[in-house]
């Protein structure tokens, strides 16, 4: 954990970064029917240490924890949400590995696959055969992956038959490629690409953990990265908030301020309320680094629910303008609904939530 006035030296370092190298870049950069992001803005992001903010000093970092980094992912969201969702995958591989005890390089951008369901590995896995003593062949491909565009490195789950493993592979070597870039509702700029493994060898060192483990490895990352999923969908919501003001506050119908209208505000101040109670739950987790899951993961699904009613709400208050990509409004309402659908489906953890609730009651 880092002292607050540090935290505070950081976040305003990353909103310096957010608004000279993403604000002004976020709608060049969200490419029909795909994008890819501008080298300079990831050189930018790497010398002011974001791919580094969960390493150790020792490792080349600072230190950071999920839950601080969470904070940092709402100030990036707000101006472009493919770029945060681009670090959550790095960051929530680069986590996995360390815990594994896996060496991690500085230097290297990873990526994960947001999509899986912790709960449900099989459908997302890869088989495999063993070739060898330390050794084993995987076919098969990861139909989207954010970040895998630009990713030297990639973490995937792999049948065995003792069970589901996660392996690190170095993509671009032994049988690793990518495939096609794909095209996708929201986050276009997030580098979301196919990863193919054509009898590729992977080797017994590089699996993460024991042998079966990728589902417990997977739940407890999981658990720890919600706030983070959670500050992207947040970022959503007030940046759609601040867009519509600022439009209400330049627009005139029948001789005043759109923005004066009651029912305008009433829009208004219910975008605001969600940003706001959600932001003090992620900040109550940031600042006591809270382990109660039930916090966790509610914060997890309301995000996402009133993210996505909030950016619609957004697009509607510009309206014809809010359907046009130039003012960035229906921009946020797909990557809304595109972050929600990550790290787990909400009505399988809105199930295991009662679950959870019932066994501590029982």
């Amino acid at each position: 954990m880092m002292d607050q006035e540090t935290l505070n030296s950081v976040l305003t370092m990353v909103e310096k970064f957010s608004d000279k190298e993403l604000a002004t870049n976020a709608l060049k950069i969200d490419g029909y029917p795909v994008s890819k992001y501008p080298l300079e803005i990831l050189n930018a992001a790497k010398e002011i240490g974001l791919f580094q903010f969960l390493l150790s000093d020792p490792q080349g970092g600072v230190g950071g924890s999920p839950e601080e980094f969470a904070l940092l992912l709402d100030v990036i969201s707000q101006r472009e949400a493919g770029f945060a969702s681009i670090l959550l995958s790095h960051s929530l591989a680069q986590y996995l590995l360390s815990q594994s005890g896996k060496e991690v390089s500085p230097g290297e951008i990873l990526c994960f696959p947001l999509y899986l369901d912790a709960d449900n590995l099989e459908p997302y896995s890869l088989e495999s055969i063993k070739s060898g003593e330390g050794k084993i062949r995987v076919s098969g491909k990861i139909s989207s992956m954010p970040g895998a565009g630009i990713a030297q490195r990639a973490l995937i789950p792999v049948k065995e038959q003792e069970g589901i493993s996660l392996f690190s592979v170095k993509v671009g070597e032994r049988g690793v490629k990518l495939g096609e870039q794909n095209l996708t509702l929201g986050l276009r700029s997030a580098c979301h690409q196919e990863l193919i493994l054509e009898n590729a060898e992977l080797l017994e060192k590089e699996r993460l953990g024991e042998l079966g483990s990728a589902q417990a490895l997977c739940q407890s990352a999981y658990l720890k990265f919600y706030p983070c999923l959670s500050a992207i969908l947040i970022g959503l919501i007030i940046g759609s908030a601040k867009s519509a003001i600022r439009y209400g506050l330049e627009r005139y119908q029948g001789g005043d301020l759109i923005a004066n209208y009651e029912q305008m505000r009433f829009y208004y101040g219910r975008m605001l309320a969600s940003y706001y109670s959600l932001k003090l739950s992620l900040e109550r987790i940031a600042d006591k680094n809270s382990s109660d899951d039930f916090s966790r993961i509610s914060l997890k699904l309301l995000a996402g629910e009133l993210a996505v009613s909030a950016t619609m709400d957004g697009v509607q208050l510009l309206g014809g303008y809010g359907y046009m990509h130039d003012y960035g409004q229906e921009k946020r309402m797909r990557d809304a609904r595109q972050v929600a659908g990550m790290m787990g489906v909400d009505r399988f953890l809105t199930v295991s939530l009662a679950e959870r609730l019932i066994k501590n009651l029982t």
